[in-house]
């Protein structure tokens, strides 16, 4: 996945979603799902709301077997402290960007992060949706969430 999904219980997953397997993964022992609102007709694939993971080497019943995921949206960036970690909501991330700087504070110093969405390429985008750009310029193209 070149998106960043966090796991969550199955119940999280709403009504009206629809998984689908895209081509390359299909007949895998562990196969990849992508959901996006049955009103969406486009093929599912990496970026789209939610992800199931299905291990076919384990047997049915076995809790392991089918994982659920969530698209993560947010985080925080910064130049010199760099990326915080992946979060589903603007909230969480917030609450990682006070703790950031509260952390410097005490080591005499200051956070440079903000809250920046995932955008579904991969690249950082400021709540705006302007693209975050590495400090040494743009030559390298936007930062991508790692």
């Amino acid at each position: 996945m070149k998106t960043t999904y966090i796991e969550i219980p199955a119940s999280s997953v709403p009504a009206g979603y629809v998984f689908g397997v895209p081509r390359q993964n299909q007949g895998q022992s562990i196969e990849i799902a992508y959901a996006h609102h049955e009103s969406d007709r486009s093929e599912a694939c990496d970026g789209d709301d939610y992800c199931r993971e299905m291990d076919f080497s384990k047997p049915v019943g076995h809790p392991d077997r089918v994982s659920y995921y969530r698209l993560a949206t947010w985080t925080t960036y910064g130049s010199v402290r760099g990326q915080g970690p992946a979060r589903l909501t603007r909230e969480e991330a917030e609450r990682d960007l006070r703790a950031d700087a509260i952390s410097c504070e005490r080591a005499q110093g200051y956070s440079d992060r903000a809250v920046c969405r995932i955008g579904w390429t991969g690249r950082l985008e400021t709540p705006s949706g302007d693209a975050v750009w590495p400090p040494h310029g743009r030559s390298t193209g936007a930062v991508r969430a790692s």
